[in-house]
C-alpha cells in the first residue's frame, strides 16, 4: 500500500513540473527555446493555446523571473529564483492587476518585508528575518469606513513575541495593550 502511495505522489510531482529528484526541473509539458549560452526560455501553455507559465532554466534548475497568468493573460504571480529557490520578490495579483501579496525570499525563505493586501490596501504587514517574524506585524481593518487603519501591532525578536501587543479601535485610539518578553506576557491590560 505505501509503495502504491508514493508512485502516486511521484507522478502527481512528475506531472506538475516539480523539481525532479535530481534536483532539476522536469520541462516536459513546457515548451522550451534555447537561449545563447547554458539558459533555455520555458512556457507552459494551456489546452487552448494560452500562456499559463513561463520562466528561465540555467544548469536545469529555475533561475531568474517566472510568471504565471490569469486565463485572461494577466500576471497572477512573479516569483524570482536561484537554482530552483526562490530568492528575491514575490508577488501575487488579482485579474484586475491589484496585489494582494508582496514577499520576499532568501534561499527558500521569507526574509524581508511581507504584506497581504485587499482592494489596494493593507490587510497585514511584517517583517521576516530567515524566515522567523523579525520586527513590527501590522493587522488592518478590512471593511467599512476603517478599512486600512491599523487593528492590532505585535512586535517580534526571532520569531518569538518579544515588545508590544496593542490593539486599537476605529478611530485610532489603543484599547488593549500588552508588554511581551521573549514569548512571556509581562503586563498590560484593557486601556481606559
Amino acid at each position: 500500500m505505501r509503495i502504491g502511495i508514493l508512485l502516486l505522489l511521484s507522478v502527481i510531482m512528475m506531472s506538475c513540473g516539480g523539481p525532479s529528484s535530481g534536483g532539476g526541473i522536469d520541462l516536459s509539458g513546457y515548451t522550451t527555446t534555447n537561449l545563447t549560452g547554458n539558459g533555455v526560455r520555458a512556457q507552459k501553455f494551456s489546452a487552448d493555446g494560452t500562456l499559463v507559465e513561463e520562466g528561465y532554466v540555467a544548469n536545469g534548475k529555475m533561475n531568474g523571473v517566472w510568471l504565471t497568468y490569469h486565463p485572461d493573460g494577466s500576471i497572477k504571480t512573479l516569483t524570482t529564483y536561484v537554482d530552483n529557490l526562490k530568492s528575491g520578490p514575490h508577488l501575487e495579483f488579482t485579474q484586475r492587476g491589484q496585489i494582494t501579496l508582496k514577499a520576499y525570499f532568501d534561499n527558500g525563505e521569507f526574509d524581508g518585508p511581507y504584506g497581504k493586501y485587499k482592494s489596494g490596501r493593507p490587510v497585514s504587514e511584517s517583517t521576516y528575518k530567515k524566515g522567523k517574524l523579525d520586527g513590527t506585524h501590522k493587522e488592518f481593518f478590512t471593511s467599512g469606513r476603517e478599512s486600512g487603519k491599523l487593528q492590532k501591532l505585535v512586535e517580534f525578536k526571532n520569531g518569538v513575541q518579544d515588545g508590544k501587543l496593542e490593539y486599537y479601535d476605529e478611530e485610532g485610539n489603543v484599547t488593549l495593550t500588552y508588554q511581551y518578553e521573549n514569548g512571556v506576557k509581562l503586563d498590560g491590560g484593557i486601556v481606559k
